[in-house]
This record gives C-alpha cells, structure tokens and sequence, in this order.
C-alpha cells in the first residue's frame, strides 16, 4: 500500500530545505506548482497496473473523468521504489516520477521535463539505454516486434574477440533489465518490444534522459 501523494505532503517532507536551504526550496516550491497533483495524489499507485489508463478525477457533467493518468515503468533503486508516470487532462499532459521507500511512504515527485531530478533515481544506464535504443530502431515496428538475434548481432561490436562477450550482453543483462521496465516481454522463447518504434524510443529516453 503506497501514500497517497500530496502537494501538502510534499511541502511536510521539503521543511528542513525550506529552513537551511530557503533558494533551493524555493526553486523545487515553483518547479512543482504546475504539477498535475489531482492525478499524482488520485492514481492507484500497483506495478501490475503498468500501461492501464486510470481515471483520476470526475468533475464533468455526468460524472465523466476529466484527468487521467498511467503508469508507464515501475523500477526499485536501492531503498526507494519509483513509478513513471504520464498524467493528462483536458488541456495540459507531463510525465513524472513519483518516489516511494519501500514501506510506502512518498518521498517525492519530479517532472522528467524539469532538471533538477537526481541521475541516481533513472534506472537505466546511458550505455544500455544506448544499445536499447539501437536494439528498438533494428526491429520491425510489426505487430509482433519480436527481437531476433540478427538483430542484436547488427548492433554489438564486430570484433570477433568481444562478439560472444556483448551478445551474451544483451541477451543475459541487457534484456533483462528491459523486461523489468516494462519495455520488452517474453513470449515462450521469443522476446519482443511491447509497443512500437516511436513509443518505446520516448520510453527509454524517459528512463535516461542523458540519451535525448
């Protein structure tokens, strides 16, 4: 069970910076006022719901939703459990990471379109973002985009000394940590991307923003 995230929380959890550090909370204060916190704080927060669109606030006629939100990638890293998020409504949209510890406590939350998020909370590395990135454009944007291993060879070194060494790489590390992030899955004893080309590449550069 997660906290549900608050701007009030948040503002609790930032005091001591307000008191030692009043600039830099200042900034992070006017960073986080456009934040969608009616999505943050309404979403059900579960990595089984990955890729589910929510509906976070009714306040149409009828009842209809008017802001929405998904969950896009769910990573641990070290005593914190981070959830990517996109959150939309009528008008505005921004992704977001939301950070936990692993009781549930909430922490904080950044926009991925802001510069003051912590290089140690993205979970994927420059290189296997890198090699993702170059795994994901050499796969057909099919229906089924199943990674073959003529891809993977395409992509890693051709130096024959270190070819059994980067392709066992990916296959055994690489991929791995893919399937984690919700960017590949495993269909009996194929691998395959789950969206296409555009999708999975906005992923992957959300995920480490040093790429773009």
């Amino acid at each position: 069970m997660f906290e549900k995230p608050t701007f009030a929380l948040w503002r609790r959890t930032h005091v001591k910076i307000a008191t030692k550090k009043p600039t830099e909370f200042k900034a992070k204060y006017d960073s986080r006022k456009p934040y969608n916190w009616t999505v943050l704080t309404y979403l059900q927060y579960d990595p089984a719901l990955v890729g589910s669109i929510q509906p976070t606030w009714f306040m149409a006629k009828g009842g209809q939703p008017t802001a929405w939100g998904r969950i896009l990638s769910h990573w641990i890293k070290g005593p914190r459990e981070c959830f990517l998020i996109e959150a939309w409504n009528r008008r505005t949209s921004d992704t977001y990471i939301v950070v936990f510890s692993k009781t549930g406590t909430f922490i904080t939350a950044f926009s991925t379109t802001r510069t003051d998020v912590p290089a140690p909370i993205f979970p994927l590395a420059p290189k296997r973002a890198r090699t993702l990135l170059k795994l994901n454009g050499v796969t057909p944007d099919s229906s089924l985009r199943e990674i073959s291993e003529e891809a993977v060879l395409r992509i890693i070194s051709k130096n024959p000394i270190r070819l059994k060494r980067a392709r066992d790489r990916v296959w055994n590390t690489y991929i791995p940590v893919a399937e984690s992030l919700k960017l590949v899955c495993r269909d009996g004893d194929t691998w395959r991307f789950i969206y296409g080309v555009q999708e999975t590449s906005r992923l992957i550069q959300l995920l480490c923003p040093v790429v773009i």
